[in-house]
């Protein structure tokens, strides 16, 4: 152990640390971020293929109608 502790700088080891902790923290908030982003576009996308579906099938019943009459 006394060898190991000869061979390393602990606070670089530990400004690393830090650093690489501070790093997996920024690209856990943005992953987050991302994620959301997504949700809300998907969801948005949902909502506009409701829309064409229900417009789709107002459509068919009107030419229906229409060639019936």
């Amino acid at each position: 152990m006394n060898k190991i502790e000869n061979k390393v700088d602990k606070s670089e080891f530990r400004q690393k640390c830090e650093e690489t902790d501070q790093r997996i923290t920024t690209l856990e908030t943005k992953q987050a971020e991302i994620l959301q982003k997504n949700t809300e576009t998907l969801q948005e996308i949902v909502k506009q293929n409701a829309t064409i579906q229900t417009d789709i099938a107002w459509i068919k019943r009107e030419i229906d109608r229409k060639t019936k009459n």
